[in-house]
C-alpha cells in the first residue's frame, strides 16, 4: 500500500460471521507484505460468494495490529437476491489507492483472478462519501437457476399466436 502504511506489522483479514453477527477471531489471512492486492482479491471472493465460507460471511475486514483500515460488507435484501457491496475505508487516500490498486492472487491459491468476473456481476454505484465505495448485483450469483430468456416482440407475438392454437 505504497509508503503511506508501516510495514513494520502483520496485516490480518478478519470476517463477521452472517447468522450470529459474531467477530471470527481465526483470521482469514494474514501477512507481514503489502496485502492491498490481496484483500482485493479476497473481497471479489466474498462479493461472489465463491465457496461456502464466503456464504457464511457478513463481512470482511483489513487490520493492521488493532486499526481497522477496510471494511468490506456484503448488504443481502430480504426482498431479492441483488446484494449490495459496501466497502468503508480508513480514509480518502486509502480509498483512492484501492482505486488504482491491482487485484494480487495468494500464493499457492489455484483460485485465479476475480475482478473481471466481479466486474460482470456488479456495477459501481455513485458514493458521494470520498472514503466508500459501493456496488450493486445486476445478475444472479446462482448458475443453476432456471432463466426464463427474454422475448423480442416478435417472438411474443408468434409464441402468443402459436398458442392459440393449441
Amino acid at each position: 500500500m505504497g509508503n503511506y502504511y508501516s510495514t513494520s506489522q502483520t496485516w490480518y483479514v478478519y470476517s463477521r460471521d452472517l447468522t450470529s453477527e459474531s467477530w471470527n477471531k481465526e483470521p482469514i489471512h494474514q501477512a507481514e507484505e503489502e496485502i492491498l492486492g490481496i484483500f482485493k482479491h479476497l473481497v471479489y471472493k466474498f462479493a461472489l460468494q465463491m465457496d461456502d465460507a464466503n456464504k457464511n460471511y457478513k463481512a470482511i475486514y483489513l487490520y493492521q495490529g488493532s486499526t481497522r483500515y477496510i471494511k468490506a460488507e456484503l448488504m443481502r435484501p430480504e426482498s431479492d437476491d441483488f446484494y449490495k457491496l459496501i466497502l468503508d475505508f480508513k480514509n480518502t487516500e486509502l480509498a483512492t489507492e484501492w482505486d488504482m490498486h491491482d487485484e494480487h492472487i495468494i500464493s499457492g491459491n489455484k483460485t485465479l483472478w476475480r475482478e473481471v468476473e466481479f466486474n460482470k456481476f456488479y456495477v459501481s454505484l455513485p458514493e458521494d462519501c470520498t472514503y466508500k465505495r459501493r456496488w450493486q448485483l445486476i445478475k444472479s450469483l446462482t448458475p443453476n437457476e432456471k432463466v426464463v430468456p427474454k422475448l423480442t416482440i416478435s417472438q411474443y407475438l408468434q409464441y402468443s399466436n402459436d398458442q392459440s392454437n393449441v
